[in-house]
């Protein structure tokens, strides 16, 4: 990644009439579009992301000394173990991938 390249999370969601947009980096992150309307941007509460209450969650269950119910340890090793594997497969293919 370029020096200077931040980081955003998104996604966009189509639905039969309407289409929600969800994008970090944007002034107003989320846009909802609908048939013959004009786009809304809703007001976010927060302006914090996913993340943020991730890791507020698990430094909480930590404060009081509870095992997380959500997001655990266990999961999130699985998830870099996957990520990993994936970008193994993709090293050693990629120029069959591609």
């Amino acid at each position: 990644m370029p020096t200077g390249f931040g980081f955003n999370m998104g996604f966009t969601a189509l639905f039969e009439q309407a289409a929600v947009v969800w994008d970090l980096a944007a002034n107003t992150p989320l846009t909802i579009y609908r048939d013959g309307q004009e786009p809304q941007q809703p007001n976010i509460p927060s302006a914090t992301d996913g993340y943020y209450h991730e890791i507020d969650y698990f430094l909480k269950s930590i404060e009081t000394d509870e095992a997380p119910a959500l997001c655990l340890p266990q999961e999130s090793r699985d998830a870099v173990a996957t990520a990993l594997a994936e970008k193994q497969v993709i090293d050693e293919h990629a120029t069959t991938c591609f």
